[in-house]
């Protein structure tokens, strides 16, 4: 028979295994605190070492162009008459360029098969607008327009064919687009993985199924309206940390990774020239609408698609000059290239609003 203290025993054991089970539940949970810290450091620390580097190209850019003005400014003071009349005219033929530069149509991805691409000077006078209505800075604005389209020639435009699993056809030579024996893929081919399909974390609805609303509402037939085709890349995780590889593209559509082990990793279906996917643009819908007096947005619009970019940046922090490395690198999901490039494209900018000139380098980045 158990004894009255057999069974004593047996309780406080109970008792201190319980108590043993919530102290080491407490160490997992505080643990998992300490990870999610250091991860949360690790991505400040990344974004703070990109943006010093990010200033450090700038700088240097800058102090090149400061060198040939006051290169410019000596050999103004050393003129004769002559020479100055010369210069004279070769202002004029500045100013000219300038104008030529302001009449040039800009590169925007994302527009419908029967909408003109704008001018660099239209698109910066709207970007003027929507910036200083919004309180973000115009250069700043358009500098991520402009980066959104370079992404965009780089990966190419899609059409959805498949309301079931977001496929459809490529429309575009993106140069990242490769069949497994390295021969590039043709306007088109099918593209698996353009929208996801599938509900994420937090979602009430898939992008798919928001993308196919927005259309129709809109009007547009969903199956000839551009959106971004995936980016083609595989992933693997380890430890928290994802490591990526190449992937190719068969004619059927289907998708090869480079590295075995590896799996397709994100998806394209950003809209309009701000690029945006469709659960995000519904989060700010509503602000477009009043920031522009209209009943219903178009995110392939293009006041639409700037008032949306300037909200969304301004909701980043990118109100600031301050905050804009940080609001760029959050637009794209925490990239600290693509912050860099578009600090470099808005000094670009920012110099011909300033003083109506730009570099070639600069041209090259813009146009």
């Amino acid at each position: 028979m158990l004894t009255s203290k057999t069974i004593s025993e047996f309780f406080d054991n109970m008792v201190y295994l319980e108590t043993l089970n919530l102290k080491n539940q407490e160490l997992l949970t505080h643990f998992q605190t300490l990870n999610n810290n250091l991860k949360e450091r690790k991505v400040i620390l990344e974004e703070e070492k990109g943006e010093k580097e990010s200033l450090l190209a700038l700088q240097a850019l800058q102090k090149q162009a400061s060198a040939t003005a006051k290169q410019e400014k000596d050999r103004l003071y050393s003129l004769t008459e002559a020479q100055y009349q010369a210069q004279l005219k070769e202002k004029e033929d500045v100013e000219t360029k300038a104008a030529e530069i302001a009449k040039r149509l800009i590169s925007i991805i994302g527009l419908i098969e029967d909408q003109e691409p704008p001018t660099f000077g239209e698109a910066l006078e709207l970007a003027k607008n929507v910036g200083n209505s919004v309180g973000v800075r115009p250069a700043f604005l358009l500098a991520i327009i402009r980066q959104e389209s370079a992404i965009g020639r780089n990966v190419g435009q899609c059409y959805i064919t498949d309301t079931i699993t977001g496929a459809g056809k490529f429309i575009g030579h993106g140069q990242r687009y490769v069949k497994p024996d390295g021969s590039m893929y043709k306007n088109g081919g099918l593209i698996d993985r353009i929208i996801r399909p599938t509900v994420r974390e937090r979602q009430k609805e898939s992008d798919l199924n928001l993308f196919l609303k927005i259309v129709k509402d809109l009007g547009y037939n969903y199956t000839e309206v551009p959106v971004s085709c995936w980016i083609p890349q595989c992933a693997t995780s380890y430890r928290g940390s994802y490591y990526y590889s190449k992937a190719s593209v068969k004619s059927d559509g289907s998708i090869v990774c480079a590295k075995s082990g590896y799996v397709p990793f994100g998806f394209g279906g950003a809209m309009g020239p701000a690029q945006f996917i469709p659960s995000t643009w519904r989060l700010i819908e509503d602000k477009v609408k009043e920031s522009t007096g209209k009943s219903v947005v178009d995110p392939w619009n293009l006041l639409d698609s700037f008032t949306a970019s300037a909200i969304y940046l301004k909701q980043l922090g990118g109100g600031t000059t301050s905050g804009e490395y940080s609001a760029a690198s959050r637009y794209y999901g925490g990239s600290n290239s693509y912050a860099s490039s578009v600090r470099t494209r808005a000094w670009c900018i920012q110099e011909y609003i300033d003083k109506g000139e730009m570099t070639a380098y600069c041209e090259g980045l813009i146009f």
